[in-house]
């Protein structure tokens, strides 16, 4: 039997109070699940990772955040807001003329253009008509006169019997000339 002024012979396990006497400074110590407290293993007290491992994991998220904002905003720029793709803006005589078909289909299409002249600004000219070609097919459909929406604003309807590569042949007249510009538009 061993009183606490005695040191415990070193083969036998240490008690608590012979572990006061060591050298070593005691190890906190975890609760499990009975409640008793243990001293902590060696790799739960070393455990986590180092910096350089923390910064790294840092970095590759910030890499992949990035990715993730980048792709968002190209698909944002290409998007088209309202359902209506635009398609380049052509010269036409004396006028600059912008087509929009919503949803290209077989059936009827309207068709919005934008036409102002080479400055920018809304232009009106006397007349404005739409005419679908399938050239590969060896369609070509009578023209369709475009209405005034509001100044630089004409719409027509197309009617654009099979899906497929369709040329959009807009022709203006007008006191400041005449013009032509060709599009192409796909309808599914």
């Amino acid at each position: 039997m061993t009183t606490p002024d005695k040191p415990t012979p070193p083969s036998q396990p240490p008690t608590p109070d012979s572990a006061t006497t060591s050298s070593e400074p005691p190890l906190p110590t975890e609760p499990t699940k009975s409640g008793e407290a243990t001293p902590p293993s060696k790799s739960t007290a070393a455990s986590g990772p180092t910096p350089r491992a923390r910064l790294a994991g840092r970095n590759g998220l910030i890499a992949i955040a990035a990715a993730v904002v980048a792709i968002m905003l190209v698909v944002w720029w290409v998007w088209p807001s309202d359902g209506a793709k635009p398609v380049a803006r052509s010269a036409a005589g004396p006028y600059l003329v912008q087509l929009r078909v919503d949803s290209a289909h077989t059936g009827d299409n309207t068709v919005d253009l934008d036409i102002t002249d080479q400055r920018g600004d809304s232009a009106a000219p006397d007349r404005v008509s739409v005419e679908p070609a399938m050239p590969q097919m060896g369609h070509a459909l009578p023209p369709s006169a475009a209405g005034v929406v509001t100044p630089g604003h004409y719409r027509a309807t197309v009617n654009l019997p099979m899906p497929g590569q369709w040329e959009i042949a807009v022709k203006l007249s007008g006191a400041a000339g005449s013009g032509s510009a060709t599009f192409s538009v796909q309808a599914n």
